[in-house]
């Protein structure tokens, strides 16, 4: 909500939503691993959101368990990454602790493609299942070439490089 008096304008957190245009597109866990440059499978260490700061972004830093998208971007195994924060400002929370997918854009920042969703949260394998098969690595690094072939064209979405 926010109110004017004079000059000044005044705005509660948390009585406005996230706005997004009418027919955002939801995208699958499968989806968003093909759209980013860079997936990880990653446990969150630690962030920068303090209490007083409860409403604004935040960085997280993570440690890496598999790098499911990006080898070629030399991808550390500790790193710290922005562009979380609350749902209202149409960003994703990440828990100290808990294990995500994480897509990534080039310059190591959260990725939201549609609905706000820069993260997968890792309830079980089945999740990890899906972000490998937005991504296939022709070498056999990544997935099995059995699996790898069933779900993605290698030729229309695989950059050799």
């Amino acid at each position: 909500m926010i109110f004017s008096f004079g000059f000044f304008v005044f705005f509660i957190p948390g009585l406005l939503a996230c706005s997004l245009p009418p027919f955002t597109r939801y995208y699958s866990v499968t989806e968003r691993t093909v759209l980013a440059p860079i997936v990880v499978h990653a446990r969150v260490i630690n962030t920068t959101r303090s209490e007083s700061q409860a409403q604004s972004k935040y960085d997280a830093c993570i440690e890496v368990e598999r790098v499911i998208k990006g080898r070629q971007y030399n991808i550390p195994r500790l790193f710290c990454l922005g562009k979380y924060g609350p749902d209202f400002l149409c960003l994703v929370h990440v828990i100290p602790g808990s294990s995500y997918i994480f897509f990534i854009d080039n310059d190591f920042t959260a990725r939201y493609d549609g609905v706000p969703s820069a993260v997968a949260e890792v309830k079980n394998r089945r999740i990890i299942k899906q972000a490998q098969r937005g991504y296939c690595d022709p070498y056999g690094v990544g997935l099995d070439s059995k699996t790898c072939g069933n779900y993605i064209n290698v030729s229309r979405t695989v950059t050799l490089l």
